[in-house]
């Protein structure tokens, strides 16, 4: 289980934060955050993703814009 820091993020909140696979095939929700970022939110990654070699952090603001990056776990 490994953990993703977000530092800051464009967008309208509230926040939904989702880690999915690396074609975002299967995403699952991890936190609403209903403030803006900053300050630092720290995401738990489920032990489920620890096999994927890549997995995406998607971020959805309220006007259902998505953010997306790839995180792998050798730079974690």
């Amino acid at each position: 289980m490994g953990q993703v820091s977000i530092n800051s993020i464009n967008g309208v909140p509230p926040f939904s934060i989702f880690v999915c696979d690396y074609n975002q095939y299967s995403c699952e929700l991890l936190q609403v955050v209903n403030t803006t970022i900053p300050p630092t939110v720290n995401i738990t990654i489920p032990e489920k993703y620890d096999s994927y070699p890549i997995f995406v952090i998607k971020i959805v603001d309220s006007l259902n814009c998505e953010f997306v990056k790839e995180y792998n776990w050798i730079n974690l």
